[in-house]
């Protein structure tokens, strides 16, 4: 049946007041309508979902009604889904006028008959929560059995051949291929599953939430009737580390935070106590051991060992790239500051004991500290260098258990 004028209009309701009822939606203020469109409903007698739209008939040229037309559309097939919708920004331009005149627009883009039957008014409307649940439809299917395809092996139907009296016997068979008929019902509210997201998991409910529970959870944490909808029906983030996860147990290894604690205290402790050593030594450097053995050199080698023992304090917390990276810088620098002063200082050592000549030979600090930084440099710009170009990256080690 075609309808030439548009059915979303319909006379206000001052001018019938008669036709008022709770069923029918509610009239725009500013606009003039022909008809009246009703709430979907449940019809019991025929079983199915309808939408009516009911019209009145004036007679030809005076005032009063000649006729009152009603008409019943079948909106059983039609689904409510309300998971969101993938596709809900892909619909084409040209239908987009359908929606401003019909309350139940369907999706005609898509092509599928599971996607044109959805209405999509219900799209996002699930109780799941969106940061940790991801919305799965799942659409109230049962399997009936049709009576046509009941036969009790003579080709009749069951019935009527009790009725005629040809049953052979109590054997009932199916007639094959049409023996179950499929019923989707799906005007019913609640029918998805929340199930987590990768990154998280529900220990309890590992295959996720009934929807139906979901929508009555969420109406009682409005309610202020209980909180479960927050506290019981939600899904636990994973463990550090974790893509997916079906418990808390942790994916990467574990620290052992008392004993990184105890080396840091240590490390911490000598590091310290090596700088107040290399301060003593300074201070009495005009001690005649101390002289002897060039204080400025024993201080650059106390503050190298004092460098290098920082190296637990770089990889105390959490590491990543930055900490590898200090890793390196500690342990390289405050190795090459102590033993390249320890080798200027043996250096001169060999040079005073290997001359043959009468002449004895002087190294002062000064001129062995011009020698030693061009050794502190290298090392400096190849460190520097392998920061830019190639620093650490984490390797993953799983294991096959």
């Amino acid at each position: 049946m075609k309808i030439d004028f548009l059915p979303s209009r319909f006379e206000d309701e001052t001018s019938s007041p008669g036709l008022r009822s709770p069923k029918f939606t509610p009239t725009p203020p500013d606009i003039s309508y022909k008809g009246w469109w009703t709430y979907p409903y449940y019809s019991c007698g025929q079983k199915k979902w309808i939408l009516s739209y009911s019209v009145a008939i004036p007679p030809m040229g005076r005032h009063g009604i000649r006729g009152f037309l009603s008409i019943d559309i079948d909106i059983s097939d039609l689904q409510v889904n309300q998971c969101n919708n993938p596709n809900r920004f892909e619909i084409l331009s040209y239908n987009q006028h359908l929606r401003q005149y019909y309350p139940f627009v369907r999706n005609l883009k898509l092509g599928e008959d599971e996607q044109l039957r959805q209405i999509e008014a219900f799209h996002g409307s699930h109780k799941c929560h969106v940061h940790s649940m991801r919305c799965e439809y799942r659409p109230v299917v049962t399997s009936v059995i049709s009576p046509a395809s009941l036969t009790n092996g003579t080709g009749l139907p069951v019935m009527q051949s009790l009725v005629n009296g040809t049953s052979s016997g109590p054997g009932m068979v199916l007639a094959a291929g049409s023996a179950l008929q499929t019923v989707v019902n799906g005007w019913t509210r609640g029918a998805y599953q929340c199930r987590c997201k990768d990154g998280f998991y529900s220990f309890r409910h590992p295959d996720g939430f009934n929807g139906s529970i979901m929508e009555v959870a969420y109406q009682e944490y409005r309610d202020n009737i209980s909180s479960y909808y927050k506290e019981v029906f939600v899904c636990v983030r994973c463990a550090p580390g974790c893509a997916t996860c079906t418990g808390p147990e942790p994916c990467l290894a574990s620290y052992n935070w008392a004993f990184r604690t105890t080396l840091l205290t240590f490390s911490v402790m000598c590091a310290g106590f090596t700088v107040v050593l290399a301060l003593y030594m300074y201070q009495h450097r005009k001690v005649k051991v101390f002289k002897v053995a060039s204080p400025i050199f024993l201080t650059i080698t106390l503050l190298g060992c004092a460098f290098m023992y920082l190296e637990m304090a770089a990889i105390f917390p959490i590491l990543d790239t930055y900490s590898c990276i200090a890793t390196k810088w500690t342990r390289h620098m405050g190795f090459c500051v102590t033993y390249t002063a320890l080798l200027m200082k043996t250096w001169r050592v060999s040079l005073t004991y290997r001359v043959k000549s009468a002449h004895k030979v002087k190294l002062t600090d000064k001129q062995l500290l011009q020698w030693m930084v061009p050794i502190l440099l290298v090392m400096f710009i190849y460190l520097g260098t392998w920061t830019l170009s190639a620093p650490p990256t984490a390797e993953k080690v799983s294991r096959r258990d």
